[in-house]
């Protein structure tokens, strides 16, 4: 992840796969962020997710899809707020042990509604678990997600399925 670039106005992080943005604000409505994919099947990559966060739409804790620009090589996604687990780590040091039981219990809860409803996101990182001002972590970035449908049990590495039991 870079930092973000003062010639992009609105970017909140860049990687080589992806910008995301903070859309300008239309006064009606939820916030909204822009993730416009990157380079080699970009377009694949976008209509992968969009369909992973139609299939958890009515699961709490997971960001929300508000419209595809498949044309544009982007999801509009509700904003969540907070910050990324990594960067509230990074701003206040290690969390309070019970902060760690609050928020662990708390996302254990998401992944385990994210399994039932039969999705793996395959990529949780504290850049990944954004936490909310009240507390409460909601689970982004669904691009390398799989449906359980998807995985053969007989060709998983440990790798594959490190995390994923409910």
């Amino acid at each position: 992840m870079r930092d973000a670039d003062e010639d992009l106005p609105g970017l909140l992080y860049s990687t080589d796969r992806t910008r995301v943005f903070r859309l300008p604000a239309t006064g009606t409505g939820p916030a909204l962020v822009r993730k416009q994919a990157l380079g080699q099947h970009a377009r694949r990559r976008l209509r992968h997710e969009a369909a992973v966060l139609r299939r958890l739409r009515h699961v709490p804790g997971v960001t929300r899809l508000a419209e595809e620009d498949l044309d544009g090589l982007a999801l509009i996604l509700e904003e969540t707020g907070g910050q990324t687990l990594g960067a509230r780590l990074a701003g206040t040091g290690p969390l309070p042990p019970t902060d760690v039981i609050l928020l662990a219990s708390r996302l254990s809860q998401v992944l385990a509604d994210v399994h039932r409803a039969g999705v793996i996101h395959r990529d949780i990182s504290p850049a990944n678990v954004m936490v909310r001002d009240d507390g409460r972590p909601v689970l982004v970035d669904f691009d390398l997600a799989t449906t359980a449908a998807e995985v053969r049990p007989a060709f998983l590495t440990a790798q594959d399925i490190a995390g994923t039991m409910p």
